[in-house]
């Protein structure tokens, strides 16, 4: 049963509810009457003490709920019968029972019971009768004027119980009706649901090509120029896919099939996950990012991380988004309650602000500040009714404050229960250490930027209990290091850059920390050690601490470096080749022994022969889905496969996926666009220690400075203005052929990060695999299996447009749509026409990559 069945059930019973209350008090109403008439007339005064009886009875039923709500309205209905059949059998009151009749057939008619309405009219006909017969025998003569009020009363019944049963056809008619349209919302409701979870895997996929390939070219040593171009290809990937991202999350919001978890987690990762985040943002020189988290922070919650991270990164990227100059300020706190804490969140900013119309406009479900085309913030507008809904699913809130040109403060908070109270940050050996700043307040044009590092700074010092000293001036500096015995001191770049050999030497002494940019460069050899911007308290609490053990990190640092996964044997499986190359070049980074297989029988008899470490198992695949292949890999090797890390790699993002994937079987869920922090933070959680190597300090920072420092090899980009040899002779002589072929060599070469080596491995696996699509297709074809058909299909479809190859992909295309629709006369007439241009097409590459030895 769904949330709306289980909405409408309650609605149900409330309403039903509410019918009985007015019943009992309409038989409390006749029970008053019946007493009144008795004493006055009076009647038989028997009887009274049954109405108290019969009237407490219904109204112990009623509170007690000792009986269904069936046979309760039967009984209640009986018992006003009664009562009105008592007040029409004594002469003076049968005119007036007319009244209490139609009440009846009001009340009823709330009912939609027919067959209590027509008892209600027979009990009044024999009451009639019985008046008549009682007459008889006593010979009494009846006024013509109450004759015609009696007359008068009988018509009115009739009339009234045709009404009644005519406006309870009418209403059942109309629930019948919203029944039907209920009915048909739902399905629409499933269809769009149907059809999200399908436009998601079909933009994922490309999504995940940009987004993978890019973060695969990032890891070599590439020019300056490439590099950019490659930053900026995974940027746009990613801003694509949090649009996707959005859309779904608005949808499943607005058709109230959000699905909250309540799993356990730190807290502390939450503003790590935006700290990383923010780094990846293009930089604004002009902004500073504030990261403040309360030290008491209790070490692990429970509650639903994701959606969390969610609703921050949303107010976070807005306020980023309107601030051009000055600062953006998180803080991250709690408040202690009965059932555990109250997550806070404040994000304040230096920004654009906001008129009070505005604000009001913010609780709308779709809002920006600007729109047309002046306006400079990015999005779909949906962010803020994303960030509400996730907020009210969790049980928490969020506030607004703003003045224009004065910046805004938004509130947030979050009811979640405890599962470690341990603080998340803590320094060992705190009373030992002694700590200084050395920030020059003047360099911030704004003082709100100077109050939200005072503030960060004030915080941690004070939740560490370490005594800290915050200077201004060189000569300050000075004086506090002759009069304190300072431990640790943290300055920023600019100070740094001032006075470099005098940092340099002071670096022999005590542990220096420097904060700066992300493309700041330390000079070899350097004494200090280096901290990234943005500014946030964990870097400098794990600092702290691995200084204190004498090394340049600690342990609990270990979740912002580097690492591999040397001789871990993984194993990818995805139903597209062109997926499992992105994941390949993505894993081969950590140093795994990566091997890759294209369905779930691949799958199954690979891990037979082979016993792997960690399985990355797509859930979408013709045949042998994951949920299948995964149940047949947890039996092989007599349970040996059974706690082997198994993760679900797949393009669906409906909410609740991961907890699906995880009643299934799945280790843990990674959804696609694979994103490298997201990936290392599973690998770190499902993995045993010893299968994670991590980075020394000093290697990885020289690594890093090395790359930085090295003169990027020239290489010229292909394009017209290449200079003119005979080998570039060749290489235009290619992509005449390619373009002659029908081929799209710049769209192909977009798609793989403008490596030409990879696209030619491109171009060489689509053409060795055409005589199996071609046999697999025609095999489908001949059997009238159009489902699988349109799998296969669909496959054809995206690999032509991975590279360049657009009209193959659009007739693939449309015969994907024929074989979901199951149009068999546009695929016999079209089938041969596509099998015709691919096998061409094919027969092409391959001739042209021959002829040219396999050079582009």
């Amino acid at each position: 049963m769904d949330k709306q069945d289980v909405r409408e059930d309650i609605r149900h019973i409330e309403e039903r509810m509410e019918i009985h209350l007015l019943m009992v008090c309409m038989a409390s109403m006749f029970s008053l009457l019946s007493i009144c008439f008795t004493i006055a007339a009076p009647w038989e005064w028997w009887t009274v003490p049954l109405i108290i009886v019969g009237n407490l009875s219904i109204w112990c039923l009623h509170i007690g709920n000792f009986v269904s709500g069936k046979i309760y309205e039967y009984l209640c209905t009986g018992f006003m019968l009664v009562e009105c059949f008592y007040f029409g059998v004594h002469r003076e009151s049968f005119i007036s029972m007319p009244v209490l009749v139609c009440l009846l057939f009001l009340l009823l008619v709330l009912l939609e019971k027919k067959f209590l309405v027509y008892l209600v009219e027979i009990m009044y006909l024999l009451s009639f009768f019985y008046y008549f017969l009682l007459l008889g025998f006593t010979g009494e003569n009846v006024m013509r004027w109450d004759l015609a009020r009696i007359a008068v009363g009988l018509s009115g019944t009739i009339g009234a119980m045709i009404f009644s049963l005519f406006i309870i056809d009418r209403r059942r008619a109309g629930r019948r009706e919203i029944q039907r349209m209920e009915r048909k919302v739902a399905a629409a409701k499933q269809q769009n649901a149907d059809f999200l979870s399908n436009v998601s895997h079909e933009l994922r996929t490309p999504i995940n090509m940009v987004t993978g390939i890019s973060e695969v070219e990032l890891g070599r040593d590439l020019p300056k120029d490439l590099r950019d171009s490659m930053c900026s290809i995974q940027m746009a990937g990613r801003r694509l896919a949090e649009q996707i991202n959005d859309i779904l999350d608005y949808t499943e919001i607005a058709g109230n099939t959000l699905v909250v978890t309540n799993d356990n987690y730190m807290p502390a990762s939450i503003i790590n996950d935006i700290v990383v985040r923010a780094g990846m943002m293009e930089q604004n020189p002009r902004l500073e990012l504030v990261f403040d988290v309360d030290t008491a922070l209790p070490s692990l919650l429970i509650g639903d991380a994701e959606k969390i991270s969610r609703v921050l990164w949303i107010l976070f990227q807005n306020a980023v988004k309107f601030t051009e100059e000055g600062g953006v300020y998180v803080y991250m706190g709690f408040r202690q309650e009965s059932y555990g804490i109250n997550l806070n969140f404040i994000i304040e900013d230096t920004g654009k602000g906001m008129m009070p119309a505005q604000i009001s406009s913010l609780y709308q479900d779709f809002f920006q500040a600007e729109s047309g085309c002046s306006r400079c913030g990015k999005g779909l507008g949906l962010g803020v009714s994303i960030a509400r809904g996730f907020l009210k699913a969790l049980g928490g809130f969020l506030h607004f404050e703003s003045l224009a040109g004065q910046g805004t403060k938004v509130t947030i908070s979050i009811p979640q229960k405890v599962a470690d109270e341990t603080p998340c940050m803590t320094v060992s050996q705190a009373k030992s250490l002694c700590i200084a700043c050395f920030f020059k307040r003047d360099k911030y044009g704004r003082s709100e930027v100077r109050e939200y590092y005072d503030r960060m700074i004030r915080h941690l010092a004070k939740g560490l209990g370490i005594p800290a000293y915050l200077v201004n001036r060189m000569e300050e500096l000075d004086k506090l290091l002759h009069t304190h015995e300072i431990t640790h001191l943290f300055l920023a770049s600019e100070e740094y850059e001032q006075e470099r050999t005098y940092f340099e030497e002071l670096g022999k002494n005590i542990c220096i920390a420097l904060i700066a940019a992300q493309d700041f460069t330390m000079e070899s050899g350097s004494s200090l050690y280096l901290l990234q911007k943005p500014f946030f308290g964990l870097p400098i609490v794990n600092f702290l601490n691995g200084m204190v053990h004498g090394v340049n990190l600690g342990v609990s640092m270990q979740e912002d470096r580097a690492f591999t996964c040397a001789g871990l044997k993984a194993l990818v499986v995805d139903d597209e080749e062109m997926n499992l190359v992105v994941a390949r070049g993505i894993l081969n980074r950590y140093g795994m022994q990566t091997d890759t297989c294209l369905s779930g029988a691949a799958a199954v008899e690979q891990c037979m022969k082979t016993e792997y470490g960690l399985i990355f198992l797509d859930h979408m695949m013709p045949g042998m889905d994951g949920v299948e292949t995964l149940k047949r890999i947890r039996e092989l090797h007599g349970g040996f496969y059974k706690n082997l890390p198994i993760v679900a790699l797949t393009a669906n993002a409906i909410s609740g996926a991961r907890e699906m994937f995880k009643s299934e079987g799945f280790t843990e869920f990674v959804p696609k666009p694979v994103e490298r922090c997201v990936l290392e933070r599973v690998l770190r959680k499902i993995l045993p220690e010893e299968c994670i190597q991590y980075e020394a300090a000093g290697d990885e920072k020289a690594g890093k400075t090395e790359e930085r420092t090295k003169k990027p090899e020239t290489k010229p980009e292909y394009g017209e203005d290449l200079p003119v040899d005979p080998a570039h002779v060749d290489s235009l002589s290619v992509w005449e052929r390619l373009q002659q072929l029908g081929i799209d060599a710049k769209l192909g070469l977009d798609y793989c990060a403008g490596a030409e080596d990879f696209y030619l491995e491109m171009l060489q696996m689509y053409y060795e695999q055409e005589e199996e699509k071609e046999r697999e297709l025609t095999s489908f074809f001949e059997n009238g299996d159009w489902a699988a058909y349109s799998v296969k299909v669909h496959a054809l479809k995206s690999t032509s447009l991975t590279i360049g190859a657009k009209k193959i992909s659009e007739l693939a295309k449309a015969l994907e749509a024929a074989g979901k629709a199951e149009d068999e006369a546009y695929i016999r007439e079209n089938h041969d026409h596509l099998m015709q241009k691919y096998k061409i097409l094919c027969q092409g590459i391959a001739s042209c990559i021959e002829e040219k030895g396999g050079s582009l």
